[in-house]
């Protein structure tokens, strides 16, 4: 895995990086696309528990769901369809189903990375686009 956090100062260096661009709330965020196995929609009612955790049968198997709007300290939005947006991805060797709002686009940039976004899930802030996103850390 391409390591993908850089200081924000004049010793950052620019990185080459495939990114999956969604939507999530009112921001803009980013998933490194080496780490995304699928996109799925599943229907909301599709929702169980497990314990605390939201999962899904998923492939002959249970898949955990991580809200990114929680992760973000962000209130969801609703679908008006109905529908949840997944972004599958293998965290800690487990494949997890990541909720976000709506897909935007697959993009390769040559981005800085800057550590100005704070929270336990991002590894900073970067123009890709035309626009900011937070870049989702896949590794916490």
């Amino acid at each position: 895995h391409q390591a993908v956090r850089q200081d924000s100062g004049p010793a950052s260096t620019e990185t080459r990086l495939q990114m999956l661009l969604a939507r999530v709330a009112q921001n803009r965020v980013a998933f490194p696309l080496n780490a995304v196995t699928r996109i799925e929609e599943f229907p909301a009612e599709s929702i169980e528990r497990a314990g605390l955790r939201e999962v899904l049968q998923y492939r002959g198997g249970i898949m955990p769901l991580i809200r990114v709007s929680h992760c973000l300290g962000l209130t969801p939005q609703d679908s008006p369809s109905g529908l949840l947006q997944l972004v599958v991805c293998d965290l800690a060797g487990t494949q997890s189903g990541l909720v976000i709002d709506e897909i935007e686009d697959i993009v390769e940039e040559t981005v800085n990375i800057a550590s100005i976004a704070a929270g336990p899930c991002l590894a900073g802030s970067l123009v890709a686009a035309g626009r900011v996103a937070d870049l989702i850390d896949l590794t916490k």
